[in-house]
C-alpha cells in the first residue's frame, strides 16, 4: 500500500503520522490496546519525551505502604480509563472514591478498584483483544493483611495490562 503525498512539508508530515499510526493499528496483534497509557512532553517538539504510565508505588506491606499504593494505583487506573488512544473505543469505567487515608478508606477504594478494573476488562468492544489475563482475582480486603494482599496484585495486574501494546508509540497530532 502507498500513499500518494504532495511534497510539501505539512503534507509529508501527515502522510507519515498516518503511515506510523497504521503500522501500529495493523500491528496490534494479540495486544489489548492501540498504545501504552503515557504522558507526553508536547512543548519540546523536537525531541519529544514519553513516559510510560505506571503504579510504581512500593509493594503494601503495612497501612501506610498499603494507602500509598493503593492512591497510586487509583491515580493509574483513571489515566489508563480515560486514554482513548490505547482503547478502541471509550471506556466508562472510573473510580469514584475518593483517596484513601487510612485503613478504613484504603480497604473501600481497594475493593471499589478491583470492581471498576475487572469491569473495564469485561467491558464489550473497549480493548483490541479482550484481557481475560490480568483480572483481579483476590477476594476483596476486610482488614490490613487482605488489604496488603489486594492492593499487590492490582499493582501487578494493572501493570501487565497496561503494557499490552505494540513496540513504539502512537502519535496523536493535536491543535496547536
Amino acid at each position: 500500500m502507498a500513499f500518494n503525498i504532495r511534497k510539501t512539508p505539512d503534507a509529508i508530515v501527515f502522510g507519515l503520522v498516518a503511515a506510523h499510526n497504521k503500522r501500529l493499528v495493523d500491528g496490534v496483534g494479540s495486544s489489548f490496546h492501540l498504545d501504552q497509557t503515557a504522558t507526553t512532553d508536547a512543548f519540546d517538539y523536537k525531541v519529544p519525551t514519553v513516559t510510560r504510565v505506571t503504579v510504581t508505588a512500593a509493594t503494601a506491606t503495612d497501612t501506610a505502604t498499603a494507602v500509598t499504593l493503593v492512591n497510586n494505583i487509583k491515580s493509574v487506573c483513571d489515566t489508563h480509563f480515560a486514554d482513548s488512544i490505547a482503547h478502541d473505543t471509550a471506556t466508562s469505567a472510573a473510580v469514584t472514591i475518593a483517596d484513601a487515608t487510612d485503613e478504613a478508606t484504603a480497604i473501600t477504594l481497594a475493593n471499589n478498584i478491583k470492581s471498576v478494573y475487572n469491569t473495564h476488562l469485561a467491558e464489550s468492544n473497549v480493548h483490541y483483544n479482550n484481557d481475560s489475563t490480568n483480572d483481579v482475582t483476590n477476594a476483596n480486603a476486610t482488614d490490613a493483611s487482605t488489604l496488603n494482599t489486594l492492593v499487590n496484585e492490582i499493582k501487578g495486574d494493572v501493570n501487565a495490562h497496561m503494557a499490552s501494546a505494540p513496540a513504539g508509540a502512537y502519535v496523536n497530532l493535536i491543535r496547536a
